[in-house]
């Protein structure tokens, strides 16, 4: 499609799998996770295995379901975003077999109606997946901005003191973090915006034509980790009104925002988190758009920070895929790729028994509460770090998070704890790739 498009397809699509092992392997590992709520009465454990035997069945189908969505669902992407200027790459890929049995597994634990081929498709909301990571910001950039806020309110500071602030340095006074705190919010909207709002102008247009159809936006992150402002969300939002209205999509399900900052007015709307409101539509005066508005989601306790939206890809033959659209910059992915480790394991996504983590399962299913609170401060903090390298607002003498200085109690030796930093992690991806 383009030297920036890069496709990856399933492999061994059609190699049998043994679907009784895989079932009886993904029963063990949940028991081993979860003793409290374990499966271990004969009729349900038999019961338990054929419906997940059916499952990994039904996932092996999908798998090549999915693997031939992926081309005409990345080209329908590649071509809404035809000014590529402001990204260094795109990438995508179909679910794969054992991922896809692994997710249609846990909604079946957790009780979900898995009966046909069509429950556990529509199941599967990612099954293609769809990355654009976009450029950095450089300090000159930042720089100009931010004297452009300062010039506006007449503020008597520079760019080093704002950076110096945003990083938390001890020595910024408390008149300075006064003084900042109130141009904040304005100064990191302009730089998300700078970094960001060439993809939105055009998602925009593309959702207007029909191009794509996004259902769902999740902006994760903080006011500093997060991609996306809130007046860009509501761009898009006003984009995909426009198109309901204009009948250019159809939609029987509520248009769902997850941000930190409400969206819509609370002095217009009476909003609980969570709940589903009727908006009236800018563009037909007898309609109202569903919308299910989320703060609480937007904040994840390990900082994760991505701009996610899923998509319904209108393919040939009728059909139509489902996507999930990531953007994030080149700073993050790498780590975002790879920081997701201990937390499966944790919650026992990756299996006990997988040799490929082997060295460092132990100590983080094995981990104290505090010290994984701890832990998890470190990868926020990361998080942190290469989106203020993003954006611009790193300073030549800041050092990378060291995650010796948070986990402090002797618990896991130097040694066990590189292997869990951020190197550590891409280390490990690597060999296991």
């Amino acid at each position: 499609l383009n030297k920036k498009v890069v496709i990856s397809h399933n492999e061994n699509l059609g190699a049998q799998i043994d679907s009784t092992s895989q079932a009886m392997d993904y029963l063990e590992n949940f028991n081993y996770n979860n003793p409290d709520v374990a499966i271990v009465e004969p009729e349900q454990v038999k019961y338990t295995i054929d419906a997940f035997d059916d499952l990994s069945v039904q996932s092996q189908r999908l798998a090549t379901t999915f693997d031939s969505q992926i081309d005409q669902a990345t080209e329908q992407v590649s071509k809404t975003i035809s000014d590529k200027s402001q990204i260094e790459l795109i990438t995508a890929r179909p679910k794969s077999q054992s991922s896809t049995f692994a997710k249609l597994a846990k909604k079946k634990i957790e009780g979900a109606q898995l009966s046909s081929f069509d429950d556990c498709y529509e199941a599967i909301g990612d099954a293609v997946g769809i990355r654009v990571q976009i450029k950095s910001l450089d300090s000159s950039a930042s720089r100009e901005v931010v004297e452009d806020v300062f010039k506006k309110y007449n503020i008597s500071a520079t760019y080093d003191d704002f950076v110096r602030y945003i990083q938390n340095d001890s020595l910024v006074s408390s008149k300075q973090i006064e003084m900042f705190s109130n141009v904040r919010t304005e100064i990191l909207d302009s730089l998300r915006t700078l970094q960001t709002q060439n993809v939105i102008d055009q998602l925009a247009v593309g959702i207007r034509k029909g191009q794509i159809n996004i259902t769902e936006i999740n902006n994760y992150g903080t006011d500093l980790t997060s991609y996306f402002t809130e007046k860009q969300i509501a761009q898009l939002f006003d984009a995909y009104d426009d198109a309901l209205s204009g009948n250019i999509i159809a939609s029987d399900e509520p248009f769902k925002i997850v941000t930190r900052r409400r969206i819509f007015d609370d002095g217009n709307y009476d909003i609980t988190d969570g709940e589903t409101i009727d908006v009236k539509s800018n563009y037909s005066s007898d309609k109202v758009v569903s919308v299910k508005q989320n703060t609480q989601k937007a904040l994840k306790d390990c900082g994760y920070s991505s701009a996610q939206m899923n998509l319904k890809h209108k393919l040939s033959g009728h059909t139509v895929a489902n996507g999930e659209l990531q953007i994030r910059g080149v700073e993050l992915n790498s780590f975002a790729d790879v920081e997701h480790i201990p937390y499966d394991i944790r919650t026992g996504k990756i299996n006990f028994k997988d040799p490929k983590y082997a060295e460092i399962y132990d100590v983080i299913h094995k981990m104290s509460a505090e010290n994984y609170g701890n832990y998890n401060r470190y990868i926020s903090d990361m998080y942190k770090f290469l989106r203020m390298k993003e954006l611009g607002l790193i300073s030549d003498d800041l050092n990378l998070p060291d995650i010796t200085s948070y986990i402090t109690n002797g618990e896991i030796s130097d040694e066990l704890l590189s292997k869990l930093d951020m190197n550590g992690l891409i280390e490990l991806a690597k060999k296991n790739h």
